[in-house]
């Protein structure tokens, strides 16, 4: 499975999780450890430093990550109805 492929399903099961785009690390790592499976530790924070710096998450305030919706438009993730794709935010 490629990486683009991957990146999509954690950000997918971040979109599922009904935390209106606004989660904490922990709600992160939750997504990363259901859909990478066998994982330790070093795992966790690879895929959280590698969606992190890619920026497919934001920190718009401290200890609050959100999604960020231009950058997942380009991995063509399906995106709650209510959400207009011009808007950059889900909240």
């Amino acid at each position: 499975m490629k990486k683009d492929q991957r990146i999509r399903e954690v950000i997918e099961q971040l979109i599922v999780s009904d935390k209106f785009n606004s989660f904490a690390r922990h709600d992160i790592d939750k997504a990363i450890i259901v859909c990478r499976q066998p994982l330790d530790e070093r795992t966790i924070d690879n895929w959280f430093n590698l969606l992190w710096k890619l920026e497919y998450i934001i920190q718009p305030k401290p200890k609050v990550y959100s999604l960020n919706i231009t950058k997942i438009q380009e991995l063509e993730v399906k995106l709650p109805q209510e959400v207009d794709p011009k808007q950059r935010r889900l909240f």
